[in-house]
C-alpha cells in the first residue's frame, strides 16, 4: 500500500490477521533529501524495496492520492517485467490530467510566492547539508508530488484496476482512469472525503470495499496482499 498515511495503521487491523500488510512511508519523512523524484523512479524504487521482503508474485498493490498514481505506475512496471499482479486498487486517486485540474482548483492565490519562498528555504538547507525542520518536511514532500504529478505521462495498462473513489471527492466515478486502463476496470465508492475516508470512522468501510475486491482475486490466485 503505497502512502497510505493514517490507513497503515487501521487497514491491517481491520483486513484481517490472515495476509500480510507492507505500506510504503514517503521519501523526505525525516527532512533528508528525496532521491526520487518522478513517479517512473518512486515506482521502481518501491519495486526493489518490495522484492526485498517478496521477491517474486503475484502482487496486489494499492496507493492513496498521489501513492496511487505510484501503484499503477508500479503494477504497468512489474507486468511488463513478466509478473503477475492481478489487481491495482486507486484509493481515491485522478489520473494524472483531472488530478493537475484539482490542485489547480485549490490552489490559493499567495500559493506561487510561498512556493517560492519555501522552496528558497529549503534550498538554503540543502546547501549547508542540514535536514529540514519538521515545519519544512510536508511542504517538501508535498512540492515534490505535485510537480511528479505534471510531469507524468501514464501510458495504458492491460491489468486489472479497481477505483474507490470517496463519496465526497468530486468528478466521476472513474476519476479520468477509463482511457488508461485496458483491462477490467471497477469502480466502487467508500463514505467519507478525500481526507478523511482513511481515518477513523470511514476507514472501517474502506477496508470492507478493499476485501470485497481483493478476497476474489486472492482465491483465484491464491495470493496474499502486497
Amino acid at each position: 500500500c503505497v502512502h497510505g498515511d493514517e490507513s497503515n495503521h487501521y487497514l491491517p487491523k481491520y483486513l484481517g490477521t490472515d495476509q500480510p500488510f507492507y505500506g510504503y512511508m514517503h521519501q523526505g519523512e525525516e527532512g533528508l533529501p528525496i532521491p526520487y523524484t518522478s513517479v517512473e523512479a518512486i515506482a521502481a524504487h518501491y519495486i526493489n524495496e518490495m522484492k526485498l521482503v517478496r521477491p517474486t508474485g503475484p502482487y496486489q498493490l494499492a496507493g492513496y492520492s498521489f501513492g496511487g498514481l505510484v501503484a499503477f505506475e508500479m503494477g504497468k512496471q512489474l507486468t511488463m517485467a513478466g509478473e503477475s499482479v492481478p489487481m491495482v486498487i486507486l484509493l481515491d486517486t485522478y489520473a494524472p490530467e483531472p488530478f493537475a485540474e484539482v490542485m489547480s482548483t485549490e490552489r490559493k492565490l499567495h500559493e506561487p510566492l510561498k512556493n517560492f519562498v519555501m522552496r528558497s528555504i529549503i534550498g538554503l538547507f540543502r546547501s549547508i547539508e542540514k535536514p529540514l525542520p519538521a515545519r519544512l518536511r510536508n511542504f517538501h514532500v508535498i512540492d515534490t508530488y505535485n510537480r511528479a504529478i505534471e510531469r507524468y505521462s501514464a501510458k495504458p495498462y492491460s491489468g486489472a484496476v479497481t477505483v474507490i473513489k470517496a463519496d465526497g471527492s468530486p468528478g466521476a466515478p472513474d476519476m479520468g482512469w477509463k482511457e488508461f486502463v485496458k483491462g477490467e476496470l471497477h469502480l466502487k465508492t467508500c463514505v467519507g472525503d478525500h481526507y478523511n475516508m482513511i481515518k477513523e470512522p470511514h476507514v472501517r468501510q474502506l477496508a470492507e470495499v478493499m476485501q470485497g475486491v481483493m478476497q476474489p482475486v486472492a482465491r483465484a490466485s491464491s495470493i496474499a496482499f502486497v
